[in-house]
């Protein structure tokens, strides 16, 4: 893991508080956290707008 990966590690574990579990590599666990928050937001919006109607 070089200083880069360890650098946005602590991030998103500071920021989600969840760490990775060994199998995922920094870049998958990464990029499965930031898939599973943007899902989250759209989900949001979609009850949001629901509310509106």
């Amino acid at each position: 893991m070089d200083r880069d990966e360890r650098s946005i590690a602590s991030q998103t574990i500071a920021r989600t508080g969840v760490t990775p579990s060994s199998s995922f590599t920094v870049f998958e666990w990464v990029t499965d956290i930031e898939k599973r928050e943007a899902d989250e937001k759209r989900k949001g919006r979609d009850s949001r707008n629901k509310d509106e109607r």
